[in-house]
């Protein structure tokens, strides 16, 4: 990709206690981090990425999301990476098999009661059928790091 001609990414967070975090990690000044959803949403952009947080956000919420993003658009890419299919438990037994490092990080905080409060929803490829009247979808091996234990989609706004 051709990062000169990207002229600003909006990077969307809904936790507050980010900023300060967010602001040091991506000082670019292509970047912009923005803590308002409806900020967000006003906003013109042709391409929306999900990176590793799709598991976060429940079904309903995201159906909203996806809704609020494609009115008023001709042209229009969603990219979720990292999208669970497999239970938490299922997925934690696996995840040593195939990438160690991230099984040690998530070992430290799976016990954490913080972590323990967070809703983890899967989704397979057949939730993704509702959009199929507007949108294209594109299924492929995940464009993070667990490549055989999660995926990732492509939503081409038809």
């Amino acid at each position: 990709m051709n990062l000169k001609k990207i002229k600003k990414i909006i990077l969307y967070d809904n936790n507050p206690n980010l900023k300060k975090l967010l602001k040091k990690k991506y000082s670019n000044k292509k970047f912009h981090i923005e803590f308002n959803y409806k900020n967000i949403i006003k906003k013109k952009f042709n391409v929306v990425i999900f990176s590793s947080v799709i598991q976060y956000i429940p079904a309903q919420r995201l159906k909203k999301i996806i809704n609020d993003l494609e009115k008023n658009k001709k042209k229009l890419f969603i990219i979720f990476t990292d999208v669970p299919y497999l239970s938490r438990i299922l997925e934690f037994s696996l995840l040593p098999f195939f990438n160690l490092k991230r099984f040690i990080y998530v070992l430290k905080i799976i016990f954490l009661s913080e972590y323990k409060k967070i809703n983890f929803f899967i989704y397979k490829k057949n939730s993704f059928n509702i959009f199929k009247s507007k949108f294209n979808l594109i299924f492929s091996k995940n464009l993070h790091d667990l490549r055989f234990l999660r995926y990732s989609l492509i939503m081409r706004l038809k």
